[in-house]
């Protein structure tokens, strides 16, 4: 019986510890996407001589971040 409990237990510690590494993981993920991924991207783009696509895209970022509270 002990065994069942000590099992349920252990079971539910895991799968917490689990959902809470996905959640770090995934706020770590869109950190670095948007400090490094889509900046990059844009510089590169630019770089490339496609400013034509770049500006639209930092025109809608620039407008979503705008408009989304912090």
């Amino acid at each position: 019986m002990l065994e069942i409990i000590f099992t349920v237990l252990v079971l539910l510690f895991m799968f917490r510890v689990i959902r809470i590494a996905v959640r770090a993981s995934w706020g770590l993920l869109s950190v670095l996407l948007f400090i490094v991924f889509f900046p990059g991207l844009l510089m590169s783009l630019a770089f490339a001589g496609m400013i034509i696509l770049a500006l639209p895209l930092l025109l809608i970022g620039g407008t979503v971040a705008l408009f989304t509270p912090a």
